[in-house]
């Protein structure tokens, strides 16, 4: 059964929250950190997605999608994928 899933904004330390871009996000699992969703700098709005484990899920462990609903969508069939 695969874990829940949740996607809040990024906070990258303590009291750096405030330098964080509004569409940086951290995804959560069981209260910690598991993966980044964050806006790319590019011609057109992208936003790049990540897996980050101690040990990474075999082959590609991110990605980019075209919104945040499919950034979260591809994350998540990565995720469920590993098992």
């Amino acid at each position: 059964m695969p874990f829940d899933l949740g996607v809040r904004s990024g906070q990258r330390g303590e009291g750096r929250a405030s330098s964080v871009p509004p569409d940086d996000y951290d995804v959560i699992q069981e209260g910690e950190i598991v993966g980044r969703i964050y806006r790319m700098k590019a011609d057109r709005e992208l936003l790049r997605w990540m897996i980050r484990l101690w040990a990474p899920p075999p082959g590609p462990s991110g990605g980019v999608s075209a919104s945040l609903d499919e950034a979260m969508a591809a994350f998540r069939a990565k995720w469920d994928a590993q098992g």
